[in-house]
Formats: C-alpha cells, structure tokens, sequence
C-alpha cells in the first residue's frame, strides 16, 4: 500500500515496482476479485483497478504516439516531395538527391529531435534556451525508458510502415480492377473502353 500512496502522491514518478508485482500476482490469481478488492487501505481505494487503468492508459499513449510521429513523417514526406517538384531541378538525379536529403532531415527532427527536446530539462546547463520544462536532464536509464524506447519503436515502425503503404496501394488498385471487371474471372471483361 505503501508503493501505491506513493504512486498516487508522486504521479510521473517511478516506484519501488511492489505495486506492479503485487498486482500482477493478484489479477493473475483471480481478476475479478483484484479489480474489486480495497486490500484494507485506508480510503477503500480499488488499487489494483487503478493500477490496471493506469497501466492501460499510459500503453495507449505510447504506443498511438509512434504511429502518430509515423503518421505525421508520412504527411511530411508528401509535402517535401511536393515542394522539391515544384522547385524544379535540371535532371532527375539532382531532383531526387534533393527529395532524399530534404526528407531526410525532416523526418529527423520530428522524430528524433523534437521527441529530445520537449523532454529536455536543462535548468542546469549554462544555456537553457528555455528548455526547463522537462523531466529528463540527462540520458540516464529513465531518459532510455521513457524516450529512447519511444523512438527505437518509431523507428521499427517506420521500417515496415514502407512495405505496409505499397501492400496498402498495391490491394486498392488490385480491389479497384476487380470491380471494374464486375467481380469476373475472365481477364479480357472491363467496364472501361479499351482498344
């Protein structure tokens, strides 16, 4: 109970872990009665129901924030892309060494870059630049806990995410020529004029 009143007094802050294992055993012995179960604390709070919704909640968050860091890279791509064929290069190759390098650093500073600095505390360095807001002073083990794992798992991500769109591309063109051929068999049926 300890571990819990510490929890709930110090949110954000990380604890001994009693509170985990405690709640883990439980749950894993019976879940109905963990979730419903006070375990005599004094204000009758549901610990190990808090503990689960927490516990939920905080994986809900990290894991959307990678797709969305992956989502918004995708958004920004397109617009690099864009923005370097509206500019015009004189070949081919100079065109898409631009693209490459301007998505490059793009996608770098959302991902990598920004994650750092909105975590950054750094009150004790002799510049802050105003980043004193954050929890993380140093790359210590909770800096890796909390945003290293954040950005191994976009990148992981962003890894396969290439592989995902094509498949993605490639069933709705394939969906849109079975229904064109009207769900038929016959290679040669099509709803368009052909020559």
């Amino acid at each position: 109970m300890e571990d819990y009143d510490f929890v709930v007094e110090h949110d954000g802050l990380p604890s001994s872990g009693a509170l985990e294992c405690f709640c883990n055993a439980e749950i894993a012995a019976d879940y109905n009665k963990a979730i419903t179960t006070a375990y005599g604390h004094p204000k009758n709070a549901l610990i190990c129901s808090e503990y689960l919704s927490i516990k939920t909640e905080v994986f809900l968050w990290i894991n959307s924030l990678k797709y969305f860091i992956t989502g918004v890279n995708f958004v920004l791509r397109t617009i690099c892309i864009a923005l370097v064929a509206w500019i015009g290069y004189p070949t081919e190759t100079q065109k898409l060494e631009m693209t490459t390098k301007v998505t490059f650093f793009v996608q770098y500073f959302n991902t990598a870059f920004l994650l750092l600095l909105v975590n950054a505390d750094l009150s004790e360095q002799p510049f802050s630049f105003g980043l004193v807001g954050g929890i993380e002073s140093d790359f210590d083990k909770t800096w890796y806990k909390l945003i290293g794992n954040t950005i191994v798992s976009t990148m992981i991500f962003s890894a396969v995410f290439p592989l995902m769109e094509a498949c993605g591309f490639f069933s709705l063109r394939l969906l849109g020529r079975i229904v064109d051929k009207g769900f038929s068999t016959d290679p040669y049926v099509t709803k368009k004029t052909s020559i």
